[in-house]
């Protein structure tokens, strides 16, 4: 039986989605997530920069949901990545972000891991 953080989770990634396919007044979105499921135990999308080029830019991302808010003073979202994944999204040959998603805000934010 699923538990609460499980459907948090699964809210937070359709958030993310939503977000990135945002059109934002253009003929198409900047973006185009798709989702890895569990098949990637770190990363929840591979995420296709929308350009006219044969080889578009990709880049990888982790979301996290939190209930928590954010910190008062930085306004950053609560929430925590293991050490392990971390390190992992840093050695990654691609761009990688962390994504943080406050559930009842629904509001998004990102934090870009690798300088590749």
């Amino acid at each position: 039986m699923a538990d609460a953080r499980d459907y948090l989770g699964k809210r937070g990634e359709s958030l993310v989605a939503s977000c990135l396919l945002d059109f934002c007044g253009r003929r198409l979105p900047y973006f185009d997530p798709h989702p890895l499921d569990e098949k990637c135990p770190i990363f929840d999308y591979l995420i296709e920069l929308v350009t006219d080029e044969k080889s578009p830019p990709y880049l990888l991302a982790s979301v996290k949901s939190t209930t928590k808010g954010t910190t008062r003073q930085t306004r950053k979202r609560k929430v925590a990545l293991k050490a392990k994944d971390v390190q992992a999204m840093g050695h990654c040959p691609v761009p990688t972000y962390s994504i943080g998603v406050d559930e009842p805000g629904e509001r998004v934010i990102s934090h870009r891991f690798t300088g590749n």
